[in-house]
């Protein structure tokens, strides 16, 4: 707390203390003077230390229900000796005394807490709350010294009449200014929001656009399939087709990250794949994946700061004329199921990615036969890498290759919609840990 609302907290402190000291000096019995003595000793100086014990809040929360148990217990005993058992008796001044002056405190501070958010200026809180207890205490004590026939009890009465009045008001004036400024803020932050939103959902209808259409892989390759799960709204994996020289090259590509970051890298290496075929006439997978690395880190070392992001690929050329396939890679493989068997053939691929790299070296392409019927599969990590299943671990590269061995008596949709199922049912409740891009050709 500041030195301000100390200062104050003292001040507080300091009256109430004064109230006890004249309810043992104004009075000669005994009982009485035994109660405030009590009430000073014990309830007050704890109530007083746990107001200041920030660490302590849980403590204090239990300490002031006890508290008020005991102030509440205390009158109830008390009201009902004298009038149900016709004996009087003084705990009712112990009663009103540490409600007053034990349970209050902790009250207060309760409420501060409580409220704190919603006050820019901590001492417009204690003011506040300060002005409510006097308000209560005011009407207690002049009830108690009204009841027990004292002088002073009409001063606290109107004391506890004026701020119990002042009190609503001032909460009130103060909520209606605090909704309208929230009121405001919530109207900005929707604003803010829906700006940033917009903004995605613009972004991922240009990511869209980069992506090959539907229709196009159909053309080219009627038995096939491509599960695309982003993790975002827009994503850093991405596949990537191109037809050229009767050859089809298309990919499944990871980009650094996910989201906005994910995205705005794939941009770039989206540029990089088509610059490397178009512009520089490449088929050869290896060739194409040394020229976008080249064309990534001169993007990026444009920039003053050491860029580091780069991508992931599984690169394929389908050689209409010759039956053939050409294949190169960056951290990611190529599986082979051929046609009839119950093993997957994995290619590996170099352990590098499309970027920069401490010891680059030219990437592998590796040439392979096909027959018709046999499968081939690329993809990114996100699928393998989701947490899941009922110990929440991996699912795997082992377990997918299990997966697409089972699923290869059905038609490459129905493998999509079985991958994909299997995938929302080993993720459950978890959250999605990666974009997910798979795409499955029967040759």
């Amino acid at each position: 707390m500041g030195r301000k609302i100390s200062i104050a907290l003292m001040a507080w402190f300091s009256i109430q203390f004064v109230v006890m000291l004249f309810f043992y000096e104004s009075t000669s019995n005994q009982i009485i003077r035994a109660v405030s003595l009590v009430t000073i000793a014990v309830g007050f100086p704890f109530s007083f230390a746990l107001f200041f014990l920030n660490s302590k809040l849980e403590l204090l929360n239990k300490v002031r229900i006890i508290y008020l148990i005991i102030a509440v217990s205390i009158v109830v005993i008390s009201f009902f000796i004298q009038f149900v058992l016709l004996i009087p008796n003084s705990l009712k001044i112990f009663g009103v005394l540490w409600y007053c002056f034990a349970y209050a405190p902790l009250e207060l501070r309760s409420k501060y807490n409580k409220w704190l958010e919603y006050f820019s200026k901590k001492v417009e809180l204690f003011v506040l709350s300060s002005i409510n207890f006097i308000a209560i205490n005011g009407l207690l004590l002049g009830s108690l010294f009204y009841f027990m026939h004292w002088k002073g009890g009409s001063f606290f009465l109107i004391i506890g009449i004026i701020f119990g009045i002042i009190s609503p008001l001032l909460w009130i004036s103060k909520f209606k200014t605090e909704i309208v400024l929230r009121k405001k803020s919530e109207d900005k932050l929707k604003d803010v929001l829906k700006d940033i939103t917009d903004s995605i959902n613009y972004a991922k209808r240009i990511q869209n656009a980069i992506l090959p259409p539907q229709r196009l892989v159909k053309e080219y390759l009627p038995q096939s399939f491509i599960l695309y799960q982003p993790k975002d709204v827009v994503a850093g994996d991405f596949y990537w087709m191109e037809y050229k020289n009767d050859k089809l090259l298309f990919a499944a590509c990871d980009c650094t990250g996910h989201g906005v970051p994910g995205a705005m890298v794939s941009v770039i290496c989206v540029n990089g794949l088509n610059r490397s075929v178009r512009e520089y006439n490449l088929t050869e997978p290896g060739k194409i994946l040394d020229k976008t690395r080249d064309i990534v880190i001169t993007e990026f070392e444009k920039s003053d700061e050491d860029v580091k992001d780069g991508m992931d690929i599984s690169l394929c050329c389908l050689d209409f004329k010759s039956n053939t396939i050409s294949w190169a890679g960056a951290n990611n493989p190529l599986w082979i199921i051929r046609k009839g068997s119950t093993q997957i053939e994995e290619i590996k691929a170099n352990k590098q990615p499309i970027g920069k790299t401490e010891t680059p070296q030219p990437f592998t392409t590796h040439s392979i036969e096909f027959n018709e019927g046999d499968t081939l599969y690329i993809f990114t990590d996100g699928y393998q890498d989701q947490f899941g299943g009922e110990k929440g671990k991996k699912f795997k590269a082992a377990q997918l290759k299990e997966l697409l061995l089972s699923i290869q008596q059905e038609n490459m949709e129905n493998q999509r919609k079985i991958i994909a199922k299997t995938f929302d049912q080993w993720k459950g409740n978890l959250e999605q840990v990666d974009d997910v891009c798979i795409i499955g050709v029967r040759v």
